[in-house]
């Protein structure tokens, strides 16, 4: 007999009302009275994500299209840049060493250089030091502030990307911060590394600025 208590059901759409029937049967085979349930995809499952504004204006948003891996993002600001940053953050802490890629299905661009991809940052403040390994609409690009209200250092590939084929990585071994890209997830190409260091615990997250 099945026991499970719990049933994931794969084909139902986000945001939609799904109807289920629960018909128990005991040890002797009796049928009990039908039992109707009702839900919605989705529901009570918790984001794992934070989503904020740091320095932005105007202000941005997030629709969650699957929690935990899938997001629309509209950002402002003037990006990850300079002194101070302005972007769209969408962040959880991180303890230790750390591992994280994202694809970036599309860009739309809102200024010449707009980015999408995977931060880990000190505080949310907008001076914080930081690693950045993005995707903008001609390049990839790895930057970085070693220091509070520092000058953010920016490193560029020589190839060019083509959505939706366009992967970003950041992984942390101690100090060492490392950014890749990749056209399809599997395969990777570094582009940079910096040694910094930072707090063991760290905001990391998918972040979007607009330039």
């Amino acid at each position: 007999p099945i026991t499970s208590t719990s049933y994931f059901d794969a084909t139902a759409a986000v945001g939609s009302l799904t109807y289920y029937q629960l018909i128990a049967v005991d040890n002797n085979t009796l049928q009990s009275s039908a039992v109707t349930a009702n839900g919605t995809a989705q529901a009570g499952v918790a984001d794992p994500l934070t989503s904020l504004d740091i320095g932005a204006t105007p202000s941005g948003s997030t629709t969650v299209v699957t929690a935990g891996s899938a997001y629309t993002v509209v950002a402002g600001g003037p990006g990850v840049t300079g002194n101070a940053d302005g972007f769209r953050f969408l962040y959880q802490q991180e303890s230790g060493n750390f591992d994280l890629m994202v694809q970036v299905d599309s860009l739309t661009v809102a200024g010449n250089f707009s980015t999408a991809g995977i931060m880990a940052r000190s505080t949310l403040d907008t001076d914080s030091p930081d690693v950045y390994m993005s995707a903008s609409p001609v390049n990839y690009r790895f930057k970085s502030r070693s220091t509070v209200a520092g000058t953010t250092n920016i490193i560029t590939s020589s190839g060019t990307d083509s959505y939706p084929n366009v992967w970003v990585r950041l992984t942390r071994v101690g100090n060492l911060f490392t950014g890749y890209y990749s056209a399809d997830g599997v395969h990777w190409t570094q582009l940079s590394s910096i040694t910094l260091a930072l707090p063991t615990t760290l905001d990391v997250g998918l972040a979007v600025a607009a330039n």
